[in-house]
């Protein structure tokens, strides 16, 4: 969660330039990131319940 915060932070932080390619690739990296925490809570809740 902490990673997926951090970015999030870095995006706003860059949001200014005109680095396209850079800003897609975090914003691409935090979807992946959230789906696999959406993945290990889907398994908690499978396997803890």
């Amino acid at each position: 969660m902490k990673e997926i915060e951090e970015r999030q932070e870095f995006l706003q932080e860059i949001e200014h330039l005109n680095e396209h390619k850079l800003k897609q690739r975090i914003k691409d990296e935090i979807i992946e990131r959230v789906a696999e925490l959406q993945k290990v809570q889907d398994l908690k809740r499978q396997y803890c319940n």
